[in-house]
């Protein structure tokens, strides 16, 4: 309808997409791969992280001469939602509003286009079809296609783990997981639990599965709480009011400074199969795959849940493996 008008001119355009429910053409994805990837190319084309769901209609243009507009509104990049649909959006002249959208635009996180994403998505788009064409209703769609992370993403992750395992810096790297973990139980003295002030030293400074910042010269005072806590989180199946009340600062087993990253590292050498480890590197490892995980008690035990279920298509899951890979892979996507 109007990819002429945009191409014809000097313009730039900078389009962001999300691909949480498998509707937006792959045929047209390509299309714009095609079109960002010409020299000089004008046209900047990006795709929003799949958590949480990318869900606005937003269409702002700038004019030299003025006249700059935004609509925000109900309406898709489609033919419908330009053109034969009953829709509704506002139309903003203020410069002072345009900016403000603008600013929020240019806030949101996004990555680039590129011919990996499509090629992921497109057995997501192709399901999605299969599924709308099988008239199933709306919310069967959505359970088919969200449960977890994105499943394009999570395909992706899935693919590059299992590449990372059979290298020799995978192997080692997991040799290196089963060593620390050894050195921790015995430092803690799992599953009692009966460490003192120089066990409980020897796990705070053991590197394995992240070190820990060096922040909380209190906790090495209070050992007789964190040994109540652990022993707590650990001696029986965790449900959430068990884990808030570790996790929160106002929790009845809570002690001060021991955070995500202490309680998911006692966790995951507790229990290979069942904890993963959460810290800055598997975070941004995760996000890259888009995956965030929330900071937050409720937010740990769903990523621990959607990441059992994950590492679950490929055999028993390995939190110790997983926190291999995730420590190598944010190194690399520093570089």
């Amino acid at each position: 309808m109007f990819r002429e008008s945009l191409l014809s001119g000097p313009q730039s355009v900078d389009i962001l997409v999300g691909l949480n429910f498998g509707i937006t053409d792959p045929v047209l994805l390509q299309e714009w791969l095609a079109i960002a990837d010409k020299p000089s190319s004008p046209v900047k084309v990006r795709i929003a992280p799949w958590y949480p769901i990318f869900h606005p209609k937003v269409i702002i243009a700038r004019f030299p001469a003025g006249s700059d507009f935004a609509i925000v509104g109900s309406g898709n990049l489609t033919g419908g939602g330009q053109h034969h649909n009953i829709e509704c959006g506002v139309f903003l002249t203020k410069s002072g509003d345009i900016d403000q959208v603008e600013s929020w635009y240019s806030a949101l996180k996004s990555t680039p286009l590129t011919q990996r994403i499509i090629d992921k998505y497109k057995p997501v788009s192709e399901q999605a079809s299969k599924l709308a064409r099988g008239a199933l209703k709306s919310r069967e769609l959505v359970a088919a296609l969200v449960p977890g992370a994105a499943i394009w993403y999570r395909d992706a992750f899935l693919s590059d783990f299992a590449e990372f395992l059979a290298t020799p810096r995978g192997q080692d790297a997991v040799k290196n997981r089963i060593e620390g973990a050894n050195r921790i139980r015995r430092a803690l003295q799992m599953p009692s639990f009966g460490f003192d002030k120089s066990g409980f030293m020897d796990f705070y400074k053991t590197a394995e599965f992240g070190s820990i910042r060096q922040a909380y010269p209190d906790m090495v005072r209070n050992v007789s709480a964190l040994r109540r806590t652990m022993h707590f989180l650990t001696s029986q199946p965790i449900d959430p009011d068990r884990f808030r009340s570790v996790f929160n600062r106002d929790g009845s087993h809570h002690v001060a400074g021991f955070g995500i990253n202490q309680i998911s590292k006692v966790l995951t050498v507790f229990d290979r199969r069942k904890w993963p480890i959460l810290n800055g590197r598997m975070w941004k490892t995760m996000e890259h795959y888009g995956y965030e995980v929330p900071w937050s008690s409720d937010g740990y035990l769903q990523f621990s849940s959607d990441m059992r279920e994950a590492l679950g298509q490929r055999g028993k899951p390995d939190f110790w493996a997983f926190d291999a890979f995730c420590e190598i892979r944010s190194r690399d996507l520093e570089v």
